[in-house]
């Protein structure tokens, strides 16, 4: 199979690349796992690609964060997305403040989240900083 048949079928997008999140040798080695036919499901490949990022970038650093919160607004899968900022929330990479900070984006009213940082109604933003 072609890499980039792959990453389309897996429908990593372009921002997954921009920010050099992930390298060829894992996307090779979902290929491979694809074709051996083992495991099917899109959403198990994509998810590994945000553990692999959580495992091996710096995301204290704000600017590699922004970039990963960049792939979070661009994937159509809201599943996934909310599942990857409640373990940045679990994992204390993403505090309240720096939530906050991080201004309006597509999980900023979502109950679950909202009420792991301790925000029991939609952020005003200036009022709880």
């Amino acid at each position: 199979m072609e890499y980039n048949e792959f990453i389309n079928i897996i429908g990593y997008n372009k921002e997954w690349f921009e920010y050099n999140f992930l390298p060829k040798s894992f996307i090779e080695k979902q290929v491979n796992l694809w074709e051996d036919g083992t495991v099917k499901n899109v959403e198990h490949y994509k998810w590994a690609g945000y553990r692999f990022i959580i495992e091996n970038e710096d995301l204290t650093k704000i600017e590699r964060l922004n970039q990963l919160i960049d792939v979070v607004e661009n994937d159509p899968n809201e599943h996934l997305y909310k599942g990857l900022i409640s373990d940045l929330i679990r994992d204390k990479i993403i505090t309240k403040k720096i939530f906050l900070g991080l201004g309006k984006k597509r999980f900023s009213e979502d109950k679950t989240i909202l009420n792991k940082l301790g925000i029991n109604r939609p952020a005003t933003y200036k009022d709880d900083l």
